[in-house]
């Protein structure tokens, strides 16, 4: 889930808090802007010039030297604009009031989806279910704007699209304002044309995502070298490459395996994914190293051990990512390639598992933030746990179950 939070820096880790905590939504895909003016703006640039995607917003009511006059939710409520690849209207984007002292005022004059009074000693568990059932109130609609449409959800999702229809053609498709107006979620622009609803809760996924998450948990358990049979690539990479979403989790685009970021006429780097941000500017394009989960960290030996060969390499490998991006040469090479302009760069290693980093975790973190500070470095273990925790919170809120 991707959530736009609007408060104030005070609130906002208290908030995240209760998301992360709480499976609500991944801590990359929780947007923070501290005033309505930063959000009309996010709106605007990400939601309808990008037509970019979110689930929900999260606002507090009163926002110091907030200089509009109009609410936020009077301005989306009221707006005729489309989102999230046209396909849903702005105006339908569910909006949660989260504040102290709220007021029936507060209700009756802003259109919000729910009023949730912040009470500092309990758990928030009211905040956490408010959502969830928000979110898949909105989602459950589209369904019935498919049926008053009369379109079959199951053929629309495998392809069969509904123009061909004699009803469809004859007395939707030509009037597609008038049953826009009758829709709740739904958009002009998809009554136009309607096409795959390209979302992981609503696509039926259910048993490939297990059948993809018990192959990764069996790598990582039951295998126990790679060789040439079964390499780093025909193992790992096949594995990512059939299953995109073990890398995206709702959080990047279709990610971009082993692209040639060209340095001159005989050179070039190579890193083996580039994952596009789904809001540029405000989540980071990732570039991803992958190496072996039986990949050694650290040296064994008890005073001052040091980084392995092989796992100082990797580490010097994704650098020169790093050094090569933040060159203007490098930045064309890689704007060219996501089709925007990165102006948040993320770094990756992947590799090794959880008894590797156990053995001396503070030493693998001291080295790290002398030699790579900015190079984030990630178990298989805990990829394999974002995974699960991404299905679980995906199906909880799936609409197709």
């Amino acid at each position: 889930m991707r959530i736009l939070l609007i408060c104030n820096l005070y609130d906002k880790n208290h908030v995240i808090r209760i998301l992360v905590k709480n499976n609500i939504a991944q801590f990359e895909n929780i947007i923070h802007v501290p005033n309505f003016e930063a959000a009309y703006d996010f709106i605007d640039k990400m939601l309808i010039l990008r037509q970019g995607h979110i689930d929900l917003i999260i606002t507090a009511d009163k926002m110091m030297n907030n200089p509009f006059d109009i609410h936020l939710v009077d301005q989306i409520r009221y707006s005729s604009e489309e989102y999230s690849n046209t396909n849903f209207k702005v105006k339908s984007l569910p909006v949660i009031l989260y504040d102290r002292e709220i007021t029936s005022s507060d209700y009756f004059q802003y259109g919000f989806n729910a009023r949730i009074e912040r009470h500092e000693y309990d758990n928030q568990q009211h905040l956490a279910d408010s959502i969830r059932s928000i979110v898949k109130s909105g989602r459950s609609a589209i369904l019935d704007d498919l049926d008053l449409l009369r379109i079959d959800s199951e053929e629309l999702q495998n392809g069969y699209l509904p123009v061909l229809d004699p009803y469809y053609l004859l007395r939707i498709k030509p009037d597609p304002y008038y049953w826009a107006s009758r829709t709740k979620i739904l958009s002009e622009s998809f009554i136009k044309t309607p096409r795959l609803l390209d979302y992981d809760w609503f696509l039926d996924n259910k048993v490939d995502w297990e059948k993809e998450i018990d192959r990764y948990e069996d790598i990582i358990k039951n295998l126990a070298c790679y060789n040439r049979v079964n390499s780093e690539k025909r193992v790992l990479h096949a594995l990512y490459n059939k299953a995109l979403w073990l890398l995206r989790l709702d959080v990047f685009h279709k990610p971009v395996y082993e692209p040639a970021l060209v340095k001159n006429g005989a050179e070039y780097e190579e890193p083996d994914y580039v994952l596009p941000s789904s809001l540029p500017g405000y989540i980071s394009t990732n570039i991803l190293e992958v190496k072996p989960h039986l990949f050694p960290i650290l040296h064994r030996r008890k005073r001052k051990p040091g980084f392995k060969r092989n796992f100082q390499d990797a580490m010097e490998q994704v650098a020169d990512y790093q050094r090569y991006v933040r060159k203007e040469k490098g930045r064309r090479e890689l704007d060219k390639l996501v089709n925007y302009e990165s102006s948040k760069l993320s770094f990756t290693l992947l590799a090794s598992n959880d008894k590797e980093k156990e053995i001396n975790l503070k030493r693998i973190e001291e080295l790290q933030r002398g030699q790579f500070p900015k190079i984030k470095t990630e178990t298989h273990n805990d990829r394999l746990r974002a995974v699960i925790a991404y299905f679980e919170r995906n199906q909880r809120l799936h609409v197709l179950n």
